[in-house]
């Protein structure tokens, strides 16, 4: 006869049964299997996206399957000073910063904060079994003193690591990350060479990236490496119709074949969308929101004809040979519309399924589902397992509380709501010719 194991038995550490423990057997071959098949990174983590998503229908309860990407926000220092990104301007404000990601993601930007090499092994050791991504995307990956010994012990357990980084050290570590046999690296890259170090506040950052990527993608060809590279390019009101030189620079550098592109509109909380959620919202969520990353970038500026007659050009010109080139959400009139609009409105059938399948963990310890939401911290590991935070009572509760009404207005511009606008339209599709790429 079937006897069932109750999510508590193997989703939490607190709860662990000896039912459990087979759950978790069995659901560890099936990720294990899933990593076995010879494919990309991405492409797997993109399957453990779509089956943890799904739990969002089923899991009345607030339960989730574990997460397939553990991010760790290693620290709040950047050497980098973007014009758009509020957390550059929270550093620099003296007192009381006034934007969100500030006030309520638990983080002092004029703290020097790192998270202890000690508790991150302790979360990998807990999390091992289930095989998620190790990932360092927050604030800069290269400046934390311990990223070596850190990458060291994740590839030791023999689970994926992937970073996120604003790419200024990128030659000065290229080689030892190499070395290291990384799965998976990501910059920033905000238009060709004059414009994106205008926007960094930089002098020579692009070159300096380029160099590094360059290096990365030499190393991956030598030495056989399964390595997947790519850069984030952020649409905002002095980019945006720089965005086809760009990728016509990346290609005449040699690089475009060698990484994926995402092109990803701006995230920010207006003036009149934090109107609206901290009069019908506030009390639902347990959050209130200020204005957010909309005081740097004037959204009026940015031209939806503009950033589709270069989409179509990207398309004609580089998608349809191969290039992995992405857009999130997808860039048409009406996605544009709403993304550009500074009004409260809530996008059709959009809501949020971050809580179900990743999470964040700040330089304090925080775990959010990203360092930019704006509901209330759910623990921090510190103090209890990831697992028991994961599938705890605040969590399961912001599940529940999330299913009910979808998102919130001051959510609506958040690369959650971008990404699930996405998977609602179906457009995330893969280009690449090389799937190694």
């Amino acid at each position: 006869m079937f006897q069932s194991t109750s999510p508590q038995e193997w989703l939490t550490d607190s709860g662990l049964t000896e039912s459990g423990t087979r759950a978790r057997n069995a659901y560890a071959n099936y990720v294990n299997y899933m990593h076995g098949l010879g494919v990309p990174l991405y492409k797997t983590s993109r399957a453990l996206h779509l089956l943890q998503s799904s739990v969002y229908e089923t899991s009345e309860d607030g339960y989730s399957l574990p997460p397939h990407t553990i991010n760790f926000c290693v620290n709040n220092r950047c050497n980098l000073k973007c014009s758009y990104c509020d957390l550059s301007h929270g550093r620099a404000e003296e007192e009381g910063s006034s934007n969100t990601k500030v006030l309520h993601n638990v983080i002092n930007p004029r703290a020097k904060l790192e998270l202890p090499l000690d508790v991150c092994k302790r979360v990998i050791d807990e999390s091992a079994w289930y095989r998620p991504t190790i990932r360092i995307p927050w604030m800069e990956s290269l400046l934390y003193s311990q990223l070596i010994p850190f990458i060291e012990y994740t590839k030791e357990k023999n689970l994926p690591f992937s970073m996120l980084t604003n790419g200024l050290l990128l030659p000065k570590f290229a080689d030892r990350l190499a070395a290291l046999e990384i799965d998976a690296l990501r910059v920033s890259l905000d238009g060709p060479e004059a414009v994106h170090d205008s926007l960094c506040g930089v002098k020579g950052a692009y070159k300096q990236i380029t160099t590094g990527l360059r290096m990365l993608a030499d190393m991956r060809r030598e030495r056989g490496l399964d390595m997947q590279l790519g850069c984030y390019f952020t649409v905002n009101d002095k980019n945006y119709q720089h965005l086809g030189a760009f990728i016509d620079d990346l290609d005449r550098l040699g690089l475009l074949d060698e990484m994926f592109i995402g092109v990803y509109m701006f995230n920010y909380i207006s003036k009149k969308m934090v109107q609206m959620h901290n009069e019908h919202h506030a009390e639902i969520s347990g959050a209130t929101v200020e204005e957010t990353s909309a005081q740097y970038v004037d959204l009026s500026k940015i031209e939806p004809a503009v950033l589709l007659k270069q989409k179509a050009y990207i398309e004609d010109r580089y998608i349809s040979r191969g290039a992995r080139i992405n857009f999130r959400p997808d860039f048409t009139a009406p996605n544009l519309d709403f993304c550009l609009s500074d009004e409260a409105g809530v996008y059709p059938s959009s809501r949020c399924e971050t809580h179900w399948h990743t999470l964040f963990i700040n330089p304090e310890g925080h775990i959010k589902p990203l360092p930019q939401c704006i509901l209330p911290s759910l623990g921090n590991v510190m103090e209890h397992s990831l697992l028991d935070i994961w599938n705890g009572k605040t969590m399961r509760e912001q599940r529940i509380t999330l299913r009910k009404h979808g998102a919130y207005y001051g959510c609506m511009r958040c690369w959650s709501i971008y990404s699930n606008i996405e998977d609602i339209q179906g457009s995330w599709v893969d280009n690449s010719k090389t799937a190694a790429k």
